[in-house]
């Protein structure tokens, strides 16, 4: 009964692990993701901003200059807000994943105590055996 507990115990272990590291790949890709998006938001708005100026005059300079910073500000508000709800979705992940592997070694607990009971109201001995009765002692 124990050896058997354990092995559920290690792939108990072994599912968990296994939650993290697709919850961490899925973090780190997010993560990519959210940057290569940036950069392209930025890139496309420094081009917008150069097609602007050439065809804008000197007067007009301080209004795209404005317009382009207030683009910068939304480019990076909309990056660290994907970065925080990437954050909280691997905090969230990680937690459920927790709860997981407690319910599961909570269940193989209560199994192996469930074998103990029975092997131990199992007749043991000559009297126990003659008698049906076990004592509820192993050995």
């Amino acid at each position: 009964a124990e050896g058997i507990a354990t092995e559920e115990r290690a792939l108990s272990e072994r599912d968990y692990q296994s939650s993290l590291t697709g919850l961490k790949s899925s973090f780190a890709l997010g993560q990519k993701g959210a940057g290569l998006q940036a950069g392209k938001s930025l890139m496309s708005l420094n081009q917008n901003v150069s097609s602007a100026y050439r065809k804008a005059g000197f007067a007009t300079s301080g209004q795209i200059d404005q317009q382009k910073g207030f683009g910068q500000k939304s480019v990076w508000d909309a990056f660290k807000l994907k970065q925080e709800g990437l954050q909280s979705s691997l905090d969230i992940g990680k937690e459920r994943a927790s709860i997981a592997q407690q319910k599961s070694l909570g269940a193989i607990e209560q199994r192996l105590q469930g074998r103990l009971d029975q092997i131990s109201m199992t007749p043991d001995t000559f009297g126990e055996g003659f008698w049906g009765v076990s004592d509820g002692q192993i050995g």
